[in-house]
């Protein structure tokens, strides 16, 4: 009679079906740990088989070892044959890169003016100063005055009919008026420009300005002949 058990080694089979057992010693049981029909000992599996000590077993490990492995191998088998799936980048990566790209230039490009921006708060602005805009003065220009000689302070000395005697004249004061000029106050008194400029050490006629004093040279009288 086959009796199932938990405890009992799960590759412990029967002679004709490896999924079959007897739940008691006997020679019709046996091991298909090494994928072949093994004889066991009455012992054996008493000891291992029929037990929970089937876990001990050297037969036992074997085959979980010798399991293990082809799993492990088929494992990379299949992910060695699979197709690679190329994984798409996400656009919101791209699209936060670009944003943290343009703030970091932005704070960069506020780093590099910020010393300047610093000196210029420090720095007081310069206070306009008010220009004064002149005013215009409406001045009259008198009219030029007509010089009025002045009369001569003496008499001029009579003609003597002494020889070797030389006739003196006083000379007169014109001061000067707008307009004049050396020609000009000569004429008034029939004497040249030169006798003029001389008589009072002018070198340069464009010297002449208004309300100076000129002494004005009279020609010498002609002396009278000796009768």
């Amino acid at each position: 009679m086959k009796i199932e058990r938990d405890q009992v080694c799960p590759l412990l089979g029967t002679r004709a079906n490896p999924d079959t057992h007897f739940a008691y010693p006997t020679l019709e049981n046996r091991c298909y740990a090494n994928q072949r029909v093994s004889p066991l000992t009455l012992d054996e599996q008493e000891q291992y088989c029929l037990s929970g000590n089937h876990r001990s077993c050297r037969f036992y490990l074997g085959h979980q070892a010798r399991t293990a492995a082809t799993q492990v191998a088929g494992e990379r088998l299949e992910a060695a044959s699979a197709p690679v799936q190329t994984r798409r980048p996400n656009p919101m990566w791209f699209l936060v890169a670009a944003l943290g790209f343009v703030f970091l230039c932005g704070l960069l490009i506020a780093l590099s003016g910020l010393p300047q921006n610093i000196a210029l708060a420090i720095t007081p602005a310069p206070t306009a100063t008010p220009t004064r805009t002149p005013t215009r003065t409406n001045t009259t220009t008198p009219a030029p005055a007509t010089g009025t000689p002045l009369p001569p302070t003496g008499t001029p000395p009579a003609a003597t009919d002494t020889p070797g005697a030389s006739a003196t004249a006083t000379p007169i004061i014109y001061i000067v008026q707008a307009g004049d000029n050396p020609g000009s106050i000569a004429a008034k008194f029939g004497i040249t420009a030169q006798a003029l400029m001389a008589a009072n050490g002018i070198t340069d006629p464009r010297t002449l300005r208004t309300g100076q004093r000129l002494i004005i040279p009279l020609p010498l009288p002609t002396p009278t002949p000796k009768r």
